[in-house]
């Protein structure tokens, strides 16, 4: 009865902590940090909001499944309980009870008739965060010289194989521990690293 008041419905077992009228929900990934980043927002009573944007072909958020999806960021967010939401570039404004709003590789143009609602924002004390290719989106980018941004064309291709990734895109660069200056920070054993440039 409990369960179904409660709307469990995940197999694996949800854990529910409560204080007062403030509820939180854990229904996978259920580890130590988890449970004590819950308890705590729990009892500070406050929720914190990640917007993000859709609308122009953004890579998708909640697929936790597709290489192309930002699935494994939104259950690392919520594990650590942050609220997502989607927002729509058609949308008067950016909601207010967002603390970040991101947009994250739209695909079509970005208009430039969106920077005023970006200032809004900001003006608010939001914090945006643009994930964007500068030369698809020429225009919006010329646009954020208003906020003391300037977005280029530029971009590094790695030209040695070694750093290459195998018939792939030249502007991801593979770093080894040889990449680096002989500095205790970049002791990273076996491991490598992916950018893009």
């Amino acid at each position: 009865l409990r369960a179904e008041q409660d709307k469990i419905t995940v197999k694996y077992g949800t854990l529910i902590v409560e204080s007062g009228k403030h509820q939180e929900r854990i229904e996978y990934g259920i580890s130590e940090e988890t449970l004590i980043n819950t308890i705590t927002q729990v009892n500070s009573g406050t929720t914190h909001l990640i917007c993000f944007s859709t609308g122009l072909d953004e890579i998708p958020l909640l697929d936790p499944y597709s290489k192309e999806s930002m699935g494994i960021i939104h259950q690392s967010l919520t594990a650590q309980n942050y609220e997502t939401k989607l927002v729509s570039w058609l949308d008067t404004d950016i909601p207010s009870d967002c603390e970040v709003f991101i947009s994250a590789g739209a695909r079509q143009d970005i208009p430039v008739s969106n920077t005023p609602k970006i200032q809004r924002f900001l003006e608010q004390g939001g914090h945006v965060f643009l994930l964007i290719d500068p030369i698809h989106h020429l225009k919006f980018a010329q646009s954020l010289r208003s906020f003391g941004l300037e977005l280029l064309d530029d971009f590094i291709l790695e030209q040695n194989p070694k750093y290459q990734i195998q018939g792939g895109d030249p502007s991801f660069v593979i770093l080894d521990q040889e990449s680096f200056a002989s500095h205790p920070m970049f002791q990273m054993s076996n491991q490598t690293l992916l950018l893009q440039g």
